[in-house]
């Protein structure tokens, strides 16, 4: 990676991710990953099913969703989590993906805990910024629980800041592959 130095907080996650071929970066030549860079939810899609090992070749596209067509990269794979129960869509009638919009860390929290298919409860309010009574709050305690993540240093877990491709790294090595 010429964007990740071998020091960087997140190369570990970010090398196991290319490895299990969750990623191939964000360009090849040369090879990038832009960490800072925000996570679409078409990328979201492709990060989620390539960790649970789902052959985007077997992957149709039938149409499903109004703002997806058969030309997008990810056509397939988000239809694919529509199929799986990981995501309803962004809005319904008609129903919509929302590929391009960015995804928060609320948002992240319900994508990976549907993914692993792990139950939720209540929220015993783990971060100081999250209400326990939050639609996303038993997903972000669900994460925390299951150690995927830890917030940050100052009790917060930030749900409203979108989620970077650093931090998406370190959350889908923890998730799937195991990266403690």
């Amino acid at each position: 990676w010429t964007d990740v130095l071998p020091d960087y907080w997140a190369r570990a996650s970010v090398d196991a991710l290319y490895a299990n071929g969750v990623t191939q970066g964000c360009a090849s030549d040369p090879l990038r990953y832009c960490p800072e860079d925000p996570v679409t939810r078409a990328e979201m899609a492709a990060f989620l099913l390539r960790s649970l090992g789902i052959d985007e070749t077997a992957v149709s596209f039938t149409g499903l969703f109004g703002d997806v067509s058969a030309n997008d990269w990810y056509a397939g794979l988000v239809e694919r989590l529509y199929q799986e129960g990981i995501t309803t869509g962004c809005a319904a009638d008609p129903l919509r993906y929302c590929p391009e919009d960015l995804v928060t860390r609320a948002e992240m929290a319900v994508f990976i805990i549907r993914a692993l298919g792990a139950p939720v409860g209540d929220s015993q309010g783990s971060f100081s910024d999250v209400s326990p009574d939050a639609w996303f709050a038993p997903y972000v305690e669900q994460l925390a629980t299951l150690g995927i993540t830890g917030g940050y240093a100052d009790g917060t877990f930030r749900p409203a800041q979108q989620i970077t491709r650093a931090e998406m790294a370190v959350m889908v090595d923890r998730a799937f592959l195991g990266g403690m």
